[in-house]
């Protein structure tokens, strides 16, 4: 299982260490549905992040961090 960061990178990391580890991952937190629900504060993507305009195109602008769900 893994709980990350809903963000361009944090999106990213439970496929990259599936393709580097072979290991299977699941996300259980943070995702859009527990954002939709519980609507935790967000942040401004982080526009140095070479996945940023791929990220905005698909979520918008506002990114969140896993510690913003209780």
């Amino acid at each position: 299982m893994y709980v990350g960061d809903h963000d361009a990178s944090g999106l990213l990391i439970d496929k990259i260490a599936e393709k580097e580890m072979g290991i299977e991952f699941k996300r259980i937190a943070l995702t859009m549905e527990q954002i939709e629900r519980y609507r935790p504060p967000s942040i401004p993507v982080n526009m140095r992040d070479s996945r940023a305009k791929e990220y905005i195109k698909k979520y918008g602008n506002r990114a969140w961090e896993i510690e913003s769900l209780r």
